[in-house]
């Protein structure tokens, strides 16, 4: 079915999610898009190139289905991710994009974009993420791995003065040892714990919360990628080892730098 293919493409169990360098400067691995193998999955993985339609599921739909799930009903976000949600757009996919993004969607949609609440107010997660289902489809073509690097973006964009002397000053070690500050700046409820931390090695749990799986693979990934390469990390990669949406018990992350 096309679920069960867009189930194996977009939950490998380990290596990098995928990226490029046009789009993603924060991450090794060759954007993907539908239909094409990641280098994360095993050879001969299924793929949704072909299978769109397939039972009559459109692969909007599956993508929808897969990716948006499960997601904990009463979480938030701030408004300051949805303006960087067009500023991305228009950085990287042009204004042509964005316009026809935008005639594209309802008015309730659209008023996220073009009219959008303060910076920090909250914001219904349900609603950006239905917003993000349409950008994900309608411009990133399928593709799940730009939400990683816009997530990244907001990471380096969102720094004030004094976030930026401590990323400036602070070692890695340091960063993630306040992460789960940095998580409640964007979301509640939940919270990130740090299971492991030592030099170039740090292990992450998301806590009394669940995400959408994009937010979980791409978003959080994308932002403390950029965090830890702010204060100073080298050859950062971010592994998403274990995901409630593959039935694991936790979101795991698991983290290594120079």
């Amino acid at each position: 079915s096309v679920r069960a293919a867009a189930e194996a493409l977009l939950f490998p169990r380990s290596g990098p999610v995928s990226s490029g360098p046009d789009v993603e400067p924060h991450d090794s691995e060759p954007i993907r898009k539908i239909g094409e193998p990641s280098m994360a999955c095993p050879s001969g993985t299924s793929t949704l190139g072909s299978m769109s339609g397939v039972g009559g599921e459109s692969l909007s739909q599956a993508l929808y289905d897969v990716t948006l799930i499960d997601a904990s009903p009463d979480v938030e976000v701030r408004g300051r991710a949805l303006p960087a949600r067009r500023a991305y757009l228009l950085k990287h996919f042009g204004e042509k994009s964005y316009e026809d993004l935008i005639a594209s969607l309802p008015p309730e949609l659209r008023a996220l974009l073009e009219d959008p609440p303060l910076a920090f107010s909250w914001v219904s997660l349900a609603r950006m993420r239905e917003l993000d289902r349409h950008i994900i489809d309608k411009v990133f073509g399928g593709r799940l791995s730009p939400m990683r690097s816009l997530h990244a973006e907001m990471a380096e964009n969102d720094m004030n003065m004094a976030h930026k002397v401590l990323f400036k000053f602070g070692s890695p070690t340091f960063i993630l040892s306040k992460v789960d500050i940095a998580y409640r700046h964007y979301f509640r409820p939940g919270g990130v714990d740090i299971l492991e931390l030592e030099e170039g090695r740090g292990v992450g749990r998301l806590r009394d919360v669940t995400l959408p799986q994009y937010m979980c693979s791409e978003g959080l990934s994308g932002w403390t990628r950029a965090a830890v390469e702010l204060s100073g990390g080298k050859n950062v990669a971010v592994l998403h080892t274990s995901c409630k949406h593959q039935g694991d018990a936790d979101c795991l992350w698991e983290l290594s730098w120079k």
